[in-house]
């Protein structure tokens, strides 16, 4: 029996995935795995869907109402939320893209693929923590155990340098600088690097957790492991998250309303560095942003900001007060809102 040759798709699809991303559009591999998982997905989908096995799939199968389908599935079926959708959308627009410059005669259908928009997302409020909460999460981490300075250590560096979970998982000991100047390199989106400097009991913190791992000098390893001395992962950093969070309600009521996650430390240390004083252009350095205008969203966020902007108004009652009215008979305030 003569083996089939590999469609249309299949080629365009290996060649996106481990040559154009990689090489070309220099993609981390936690992308690049992000990107995979949207095809391991859809594949089977379209199979089902048109009653082939997935090794016959070809373009002829994917098509817009192909994709608008699926991407009702990951939701309808799956339980997958908007973000989820749109993540899934945006791996199958970049390989439309991809196939657009390499198949001309698939233009037409990449185009009409690009055409799928995507679905808009409820916008939630931006949560962080308060100083006293966090705190309060600190005091729950056993420092006698090599575990609970470990947790201690966690949540010190993601508050110090608002890092991603990722970020603080490719921490090996030579992005360590603990002695002075104190900093941190951390290598973000895009493989962009940035150091962060650190606070003196960060340092201790990070130090003792150093002291605890064998072969702590080892650079090319994490230095944020589980209990069988293995890389963490996003899942056991969001584990010890949630269980420092839910032991330091007895302390703090109030975080059993917080949905508390390890990027509500970097909400967290964004509003600390803002309410510091630290200007804006500066903490989109320390976080890592790719624009100012990312930042900006936490001033709209911090409560304290927002209060001390009330007092500053004060109560309609207050409108009679002869040091609010003032403006009334500025003239050069008049003029120049007469000018606008």
């Amino acid at each position: 029996m003569t083996p089939s040759l590999p469609t249309a798709l299949a080629c365009a699809l290996r060649s996106f995935l481990s040559e154009h991303l990689p090489s070309t559009r220099g993609l981390s591999p936690h992308t690049i795995r992000s990107y995979r998982d949207a095809f391991v997905l859809l594949l089977p989908f379209l199979a089902k869907r048109h009653s082939c096995a997935v090794v016959d799939l070809d373009f002829d199968h994917l098509g817009p109402r192909d994709l608008i389908l699926f991407l009702d599935h990951l939701e309808s079926d799956r339980g997958g939320c908007t973000s989820t959708r749109n993540s899934r959308l945006a791996a199958v627009r970049s390989f439309a893209r991809y196939v657009a410059t390499r198949h001309p005669e698939c233009l037409e259908i990449c185009q009409r693929l690009l055409a799928v928009p995507t679905k808009r997302d409820h916008v939630r409020t931006v949560e962080y923590l308060e100083a006293e909460e966090i705190r309060a999460m600190l005091e729950t981490t056993d420092r006698n155990r090599p575990e609970g300075r470990r947790d201690h250590a966690l949540l010190l560096t993601l508050f110090n340098t608002g890092a991603r979970v990722q970020e603080l998982l490719d921490i090996r000991s030579g992005d360590l600088q603990l002695d002075k100047p104190f900093f941190l390199r951390l290598r973000g989106k895009g493989r962009k690097e940035r150091v962060c400097p650190l606070w003196s009991h960060t340092v201790e913190s990070l130090k003792k957790l150093l002291a605890d791992i064998p072969d702590h000098t080892a650079q090319t390893k994490p230095i944020f492991r589980n209990r069988r001395g293995e890389p963490m992962t996003r899942f056991g950093v969001r584990y010890i998250v949630r269980r420092c969070a839910e032991r330091a309600q007895i302390a703090v009521p109030r975080l059993a309303k917080k949905r508390v996650h390890p990027h509500t430390f970097r909400h967290s240390a964004a509003v600390h560095l803002m309410r510091s004083g630290v200007d804006f252009v500066t903490i989109s350095h320390w976080l890592g942003h790719a624009s100012v205008e990312t930042t900006n969203r936490y001033v709209a966020i911090d409560l304290e900001t927002k209060r001390k902007a009330l007092e500053q108004a004060g109560p309609i009652d207050d409108f009679q007060n002869p040091a609010l009215a003032s403006w009334r008979t500025d003239r050069s305030l008049l003029d120049w809102l007469e000018a606008l």
